[in-house]
């Protein structure tokens, strides 16, 4: 719940080297002004002393205390949809997670997983055809510039037993979408930039 004057962290804040504390100046839910809004309510939030420049699609207000975590790479568990092309380790991925669009690539193969029961039955298999229930390692790669100065960027995510809406993700690959899971673990850390 977010109310008039209280403080919210943006995540992430690319665009800046430290973590941004702003305070909510008007909230607005159907275009009116109210003075609070509630989790999943369409609401307009005006902070005040930031440019609107800096901020994209894909960040996420938190409060202070409660930070949602940054990350960049992390295992999933996903289902395999009708392929042509089996999915092998290292392949090149956008991943579609929340509002973010991203380049990605699967990292390793974990293991396949009975789809009923979630036990594994095979451990580091070398492809996954169409079908196929797995986890793997996902990793976010750099965007824009290329070469040693490139970095990727971590993005707010968080594991689907904690918040189902920030643990769903869609893999696509030349355009077709080649498996849909939710987020297992992440390796994250608290602000950019740490």
């Amino acid at each position: 719940m977010n109310q008039l004057l209280s403080n919210v962290s943006l995540l992430p804040a690319h665009s800046y080297r430290v973590l941004i504390t702003r305070l909510v100046s008007a909230i607005e839910v159907d275009e009116d002004d109210v003075p609070w809004a509630a989790a999943g309510s369409n609401a307009t939030l005006y902070l005040q002393n930031i440019d609107p420049i800096h901020l994209s699609q894909g960040f996420v207000l938190c409060p202070p205390s409660s930070l949602v975590p940054l990350s960049t790479t992390f295992t999933a568990r996903i289902i395999v949809f009708d392929i042509d092309v089996p999915l092998t380790v290292g392949v090149s991925v956008e991943l579609f997670h929340h509002s973010h669009n991203l380049p990605a690539t699967l990292s390793a193969f974990v293991a396949t997983l009975d789809r009923a029961t979630g036990k594994v039955v095979k451990n580091r298999p070398r492809v996954l055809q169409k079908g196929v229930s797995a986890e793997v390692k996902v990793a976010v790669r750099a965007t824009g510039m290329a070469g040693p100065n490139a970095r990727e960027q971590p993005v707010p995510i968080e594991p689907f037993a904690v918040n189902k809406d920030m643990g769903r993700l869609l893999l696509r690959r030349n355009g077709e979408t080649v498996a849909a899971g939710k987020l297992h673990f992440s390796s994250y850390k608290l602000c950019p930039r740490c």
